[in-house]
């Protein structure tokens, strides 16, 4: 018995890497959470953000609360009237890690 419910850990396990994988870049960890970010963020039912979530081991209160933050910050950001801008780039994981590791120096 114990040998069945390790093999079904096993097959989630399994499962769970597969649906990650799909969400991965080659780019690094931080284009990969950028994707998914953005796919959770683009999912109107909650419901379905739940379910999302879930199906990438991923917490989705900590979602959640990233966009909270997002939001803040662009509101912040207009208060003191600084311009945001739209950028086209969000295909361009080299321009995406610049624009981090520049956050850094």
């Amino acid at each position: 018995m114990h040998y069945m419910d390790s093999q079904a850990g096993n097959d989630h396990n399994f499962k769970v890497a597969k649906s990650k994988k799909k969400e991965g870049v080659i780019e690094g960890d931080h284009i990969t959470y950028l994707n998914i970010y953005n796919k959770y963020n683009g999912i109107k039912n909650e419901g379905s953000k739940i379910a999302y979530c879930k199906t990438l081991k991923v917490n989705h209160k900590t979602l959640s609360q990233v966009t909270k933050i997002r939001l803040s910050l662009i509101t912040e950001l207009k208060k003191f009237g600084i311009t945001i801008l739209e950028s086209d780039d969000y295909d361009d994981p080299v321009a995406i890690l610049k624009s981090l590791l520049a956050g850094f120096f």
